[in-house]
This record gives structure tokens, C-alpha cells and sequence, in this order.
């Protein structure tokens, strides 16, 4: 792995530990992110993603965080991601490995809902 590959894993784990924070409602990550812009998201292919990554519904949910319903919903066309769950889905398509990485070290942190 190289020094950029290094740089990247890390942006990533502090880009996901921000969005938790967000969730969470921590106020200073709230107020970083009124003051940049609004990204567009584009959509994704959920089903083509988690057939990509070779995984079941059941384990692409587990390992990457997300109630298998809300899986099972994108790909069948009833629910739509919102603009996070896309941009996590992004990233999950460039880099799974990281995502899953910071996934399984906040489950192993504390009670995870759901």
C-alpha cells in the first residue's frame, strides 16, 4: 500500500467518523457542514454494487452497516437512498475495505441500533 493509499483510509475513517458524529447530532460537525455546499449525489445502482462486491444482501447489509430491509428496499425500487446513504454507497464502491473496516471498529465500540 502506498502513502497516498495511506491518505486516503485515513480521509475516509475521518469522513465516517464525522457522519456518525453528524447523526449523533454533534453540533461543531452540524455547523461545518452548513457552511459548505450542498453536493449533488447521483444515484447508484444498489443490487449491481452488492452483486459487484460478490456479497449476499444479508452480508453487504452486515458489512457495511445498514438494516437489510433498507438493502432489500433500494434494490427493489421501493425506497431510494437519501443523499448520505448515496454518498456512502460511493464510497463504498471505491473503497469497501475502508468502510468496513470503520463499520466493524464502531460495532466493537459500543451498542449499535437496529
Amino acid at each position: 500500500m502506498s502513502d497516498e493509499d495511506d491518505g486516503i483510509g485515513a480521509e475516509l475513517i475521518k469522513a465516517m467518523e464525522d457522519a456518525v458524529a453528524f447523526a449523533r447530532g454533534d453540533e461543531d460537525v452540524r455547523a461545518a457542514s452548513r457552511v459548505s455546499k450542498r453536493l449533488i449525489v447521483p444515484p447508484i445502482d444498489v443490487r449491481a454494487l452488492r452483486e459487484e462486491s460478490g456479497l449476499t444482501r444479508e452480508e453487504f447489509a452486515r458489512r457495511f452497516g445498514f438494516p437489510e430491509r433498507t438493502v432489500e428496499g433500494w434494490e427493489q425500487g421501493r425506497r431510494q437512498p437519501d443523499q448520505a446513504s448515496l454518498l456512502l454507497l460511493h464510497v463504498i464502491r471505491r473503497n469497501p475495505d475502508s468502510v468496513a473496516t470503520v463499520v466493524q471498529e464502531l460495532q466493537a465500540s459500543g451498542p449499535v441500533a437496529g
